[in-house]
């Protein structure tokens, strides 16, 4: 044997004891590029993430059950603008909600796990990063597009109008639905009741009767609301399966008195008027109603937002 070699024999055990007792075996691993399994910290799985409401977003994730150490978790916003910022830390469930949001906005998360005894985290989870968006309602059916639309004012004191939409006037659908309402510029109109509901699929001889029970459609927590010298008055979010194709009905009773409405020409809507009474709340509603075509009252837009339901109201 050369001489070169067997003084590097004899010399290799007095180069690897030091490094052995100052990195130990794991230093060993990791300075020759091994990472050693005991020190991996695993990643969650399965980042999920939904809209609630329109401001806020919802994340959830899996993770070992039991984890093999303690950990906790920390949610990364990873987009361009803002930049990429690690915005929860120290989480201890395996959810979060990202409130204060802008509606219709679109957010890119990353989650990783960190154990609790070092602070040493997993890789960031998952990539590409998650996309979520925040809801924003979007017209489905809007009277006001065509300014030149004949209007008029019809007295329905005391009366009720079932005011029929046709599906195939309905841009989308949405679980979730917000009426405008509308009044005649120099006029009052009070209405006692507004509610939302779908007529029947099956053939009837009442197409003023809904499908379901009618839903109210509330304006700042109230039943009722005053149209004022053609201002609009926004509803309330209602939660109802408003489906793009599918007829729609939006019901009023209107105050006793003197009650001038706003009626625009709008062509394949129908309405029907009975008078004296009030049945916007009921599903089975009287016969007797009488049918103008073409015509829409008080409705200025109908927006929705949120995934569209999945089947017909039968």
């Amino acid at each position: 044997m050369n001489i070169d070699w067997l003084i590097l024999l004899l010399a290799l055990p007095a180069v690897i004891a030091p490094v052995v007792l100052l990195c130990g075996f794991a230093g060993c691993k990791t300075l020759l590029g091994f990472e050693d399994p005991i020190l991996i910290v695993a990643a969650p799985q399965n980042l999920r993430a939904e809209s609630i409401g329109f401001d806020q977003i919802t994340l959830a994730w899996d993770y070992l059950a039991p984890p093999p150490e303690p950990v906790t978790f920390e949610v990364e916003l990873n987009q361009a603008s803002p930049q990429v910022m690690t915005f929860a830390t120290g989480l201890v469930d395996r959810f979060f909600t990202h409130s204060g949001l802008q509606a219709g906005r679109a957010f890119f998360y990353r989650v990783r796990a960190v154990r609790t005894s070092d602070q040493r985290p997993s890789e960031w989870v998952p990539e590409p990063p998650l996309l979520a968006t925040t809801l924003e309602f979007q017209t489905a059916f809007d009277t006001t597009t065509n300014p030149n639309a004949p209007a008029a004012g019809v007295n329905a004191a005391g009366d009720c109008i079932v005011q029929r939409i046709q599906g195939s006037a309905l841009l989308q659908g949405g679980g979730l639905v917000r009426i405008t309402l509308i009044g005649l510029a120099t006029q009052t109109t009070q209405l006692n009741a507004v509610t939302i509901s779908q007529p029947l699929l099956i053939p009837t001889p009442e197409p003023w009767d809904a499908a379901d029970l009618p839903v109210p459609v509330t304006f700042g927590g109230s039943a009722a609301v005053t149209l004022q010298n053609g201002l609009a008055a926004v509803s309330d979010t209602i939660s109802y399966p408003v489906e793009a194709g599918r007829d729609l009905l939006i019901a009023f009773d209107f105050n006793a008195g003197s009650q001038n409405v706003l009626r625009r020409t709008v062509t394949g809507a129908q309405a029907y008027t009975r008078n004296n009474t009030a049945e916007a709340t009921i599903q089975d509603r009287s016969a007797g109603y009488a049918t103008i075509n073409n015509v829409v009252h008080c409705i200025a837009k109908i927006e929705v937002a949120g995934p569209e339901p999945p089947g017909p109201i039968l």
